[in-house]
């Protein structure tokens, strides 16, 4: 609710029915949860005068949540710079302020996209069979330092079978000598796979 209260001021917000709602004192019901709107991550670039930041809402026909990144200029409303169905997160600025990194899932798999702020389509940077936890620029702009539990070639053969996801047969056991099995907010069990940097 906060959320969408703060990003309401946008057109495209104050165009939802939740957001008509919340000016109008309405009380939301539990359907009012799929028409919110919010913002997270704001990245400010390096001069100061643009903010590129995550927007979100709410699938209802996939069950699950869209985000794109948009960004906003000065004074000016703020307009999307990527719309593509997968999920596109952690929108962060070349040293230059030229272009814009990201992580996305246009691929199946979280790796990490680059937006010429100049103009085109993002291209995709990494291809990494267990995708990108996290991603840093250096500070000359011509490299990415990422994180991601993708397997160095030694320890594959110690890694426990994975379930093939179109299999209809049973998954084989989990066996963990972790004491941490879970983490909040990421459904079940922690991979027994190690973050690398790469």
């Amino acid at each position: 609710l906060l959320a969408t209260t703060s990003f309401a001021d946008t057109p495209d917000a104050a165009a939802t029915p939740s957001a008509r709602h919340v000016a109008a004192g309405a009380r939301l019901g539990p359907e009012s949860l799929r028409e919110i709107v919010w913002v997270a991550d704001p990245q400010y670039s390096p001069d100061g005068r643009r903010i590129a930041f995550v927007r979100s809402t709410v699938d209802a026909t996939a069950d699950d949540y869209a985000s794109d990144l948009w960004i906003v200029e000065g004074d000016g409303a703020p307009r999307p710079l990527t719309a593509d169905p997968a999920e596109d997160l952690l929108p962060r600025w070349s040293p230059d302020g030229r272009r814009l990194a990201f992580v996305s899932k246009r691929s199946g798999q979280r790796q990490i996209h680059v937006l010429e702020l100049a103009g085109g389509e993002p291209w995709q940077l990494t291809a990494v069979d267990d995708g990108v936890a996290n991603f840093e620029w250096s500070p000359d702009g011509a490299r990415i330092a990422f994180t991601s539990v993708t397997p160095l070639p030694e320890e594959k053969e110690g890694l426990p079978p994975e379930a093939d996801p179109k299999s209809k047969q049973a998954k084989p056991p989990f066996v963990t000598e972790r004491l941490r099995t879970r983490s909040d907010g990421t459904p079940g069990w922690t991979s027994a796979k190690r973050m690398h940097l790469w």
